[in-house]
């Protein structure tokens, strides 16, 4: 039985780390099963054709897949990894799996493939077979497009294999309500929020999702947007932009494009590995995962209106999708447009018009991917303006403050839901933000919702602050702090009550929440462990951790 602290999993694990693995992303990704089976499915297969064939491992890590390749018959195996640490924790895992391997010679390079010349290469002669799993969340997201055709071109013998021997970057619209309610906080306590939905990045930023239990509708069909041919293609192959014409399978409301990709062993397609959702496990939901990129409705001219709004869509409704391809691939932006009804399925070059939205121009893009991140789901999240909301009523109730005529509020919490709960109330508040643009966003929801004379917002440090500054020129009757461990990060209460207890709140004045207590919970289970370890160090016979 594993049992893992939960709260203290990392410290555990850097205090007790096996000498072998100070990546932790190296262990999901050893503990992907399909992952890994896969690639042996691929290299058994080819070197069943060639035996004693020479291969190259481009983007090696900690060396599994060139263990593969030697158990499996490959005379000569040269790994490559420019990280110098994984590539000594190949160097070490290659001899700790040495003797299972005695007709196969395995070396490791520590540099950029790029770098490597062919005479370092065994015999100083080309590979037969390249093998490379160097692919992201995004299939070219980890730059593959920029340096395996150039390994391919230089270091692997013409009529050489390629392992993968391609993939493509699906996109998929799709209605997720979880993933926009995070995003798009719906009215609370009486009180419009609409317009923190201009804080939405819908360029940009893109939430990574995996082993997770989110429920979506597709409302089209599987789109692949980008193929890419490891035997030919290069990053010239990559379009700037492509526009797809496709028809509605449900009906519903586009929320996201949901991003995922497949690579195949070979031409067939007869093996393939994929990144969509439901096709991984655990350790390859956390290893890859997929990507959900925010949505709203494009115009005829491709451009965004003044405030984002979802398409809505109906079963058999034609939609054009534009894709523009960032750093050849490395990243995508996607947006939706209605089409005619006459219109017919498609695919051009070109013509999507990018950029951003009216609403993010001059606007650092760090607020607005914090604030999709975590200010929005934090201001849709109503639960916790309840607790607020009722832990104002208990202040307000203290016997210190029921005789004092004007009340202020002081709202530290870094959402600005209290200092509107508090106005609603008829007291005048100010709430600090983390962000500039929190502060503007708030400020034009009291403007929404008549309370503009009694809250004010700024993106400041409580600790700058001086009394002039506070509501009404004077100490504050109640400060709403925002407890540790909670999403919106930089200033815990233990930082900040200090100065505000001396500076900012008057005498008998109350701290909202009045205490806090952090709980810790002793779980048992086999997914944490695949995070922070190799179950019995070793996957299917090779030996992986000392």
């Amino acid at each position: 039985v594993t049992l893992w602290l939960a709260a203290a999993i990392s410290w555990a694990c850097a205090g007790d780390k096996k000498p072998l693995f100070e990546y932790d992303d190296h262990y999901v990704m050893l503990n992907d099963d399909g992952r890994n089976l896969f690639y042996r499915r691929a290299l058994e297969r080819a070197l069943a054709n060639c035996p004693r064939c020479s291969v190259l491992d481009v983007g090696a890590g900690s060396g599994l897949l060139s263990i593969m390749a030697a158990k499996l018959g490959a005379g000569q195996v040269t790994a490559i990894e420019a990280n110098p640490a994984l590539a000594e924790l190949a160097v070490q895992t290659v001899a700790r799996n040495a003797a299972s391997f005695p007709w196969s010679n395995v070396s490791v390079i520590s540099n950029l493939s790029s770098k490597v010349d062919v005479a370092e290469l065994p015999n100083g002669r080309p590979a037969d077979l390249l093998v490379t799993e160097t692919f992201g969340t995004m299939l070219l997201g980890e730059g593959a497009i920029n340096f395996v055709p150039d390994a391919r071109d230089r270091l692997l013998r013409e009529g050489g294999v390629m392992i993968p021997a391609g993939g493509c970057q699906y996109v998929t619209l799709v209605e997720i309500p979880d993933f926009h309610a995070a995003v798009a906080p719906g009215p609370w306590g009486g009180l419009n929020l609409s317009r923190l939905a201009d804080l939405q990045d819908t360029v940009y930023w893109k939430a990574t999702v995996g082993a997770s239990s989110t429920k979506f509708v597709p409302l089209i069909e599987r789109l692949c947007v980008l193929e890419v041919d490891f035997y030919k293609d290069t990053r010239e192959s990559v379009p700037e932009n492509r526009t797809f014409r496709v028809q509605a399978t449900h009906s519903g409301i586009i929320h996201a494009a949901l991003l995922d990709w497949d690579i195949w062993a070979d031409a067939s397609r007869a093996d393939i590995l994929s990144t969509s959702p439901g096709s991984r496990s655990f350790a390859g939901d956390v290893a890859w995962g997929w990507l959900l990129h925010l949505q709203e409705e494009a115009g005829a001219d491709w451009r965004f209106g003044e405030h984002p709004r979802p398409l809505a869509v109906k079963k058999g409704d034609w939609v054009e999708l534009g894709v523009q391809f960032i750093a050849r691939g490395i990243s995508l932006h996607a947006r939706a447009r209605a089409v005619a009804e006459e219109a017919s399925s498609g695919t051009s070059d070109g013509a999507m018009v990018s950029g951003s939205p009216a609403r993010m121009l001059g606007v650092n893009r760090a607020d607005m991917v914090e604030a999709s991140e975590l200010y929005l789901p934090v201001a849709g999240d109503s639960a916790r303006h309840s607790f607020y909301n009722r832990a104002l009523d208990v202040a307000l109730g203290h016997p210190a403050l029921v005789a004092e005529e004007f009340k202020t509020v002081l709202d530290c919490s870094g959402g600005g839901l209290p200092a509107l709960a508090a106005a609603k109330r008829g007291l005048h508040a100010l709430a600090l933000t983390h962000r500039a643009q929190f502060a503007k966003a708030l400020r034009k929801v009291a403007e929404d919702n008549g309370l503009s004379e009694q809250v004010e917002a700024y993106s400041a440090d409580p600790r700058d602050l001086i009394e002039a500054l506070l509501p009404l020129g004077k100490r504050a009757s109640i400060v709403v702090v925002d407890p540790p461990g909670t999403p919106l990060r930089g200033r815990s209460p233990f930082a900040i009550i200090p100065a505000i207890r001396e500076r900012l709140l008057k005498e008998g004045g109350r701290i909202v929440p009045a205490g806090a207590c952090l709980k810790v919970g002793l779980v048992e289970s086999s997914d944490l462990a695949q995070l922070v370890s190799v179950p019995g160090g070793h996957w299917r016979g090779v030996g992986l951790t000392g």
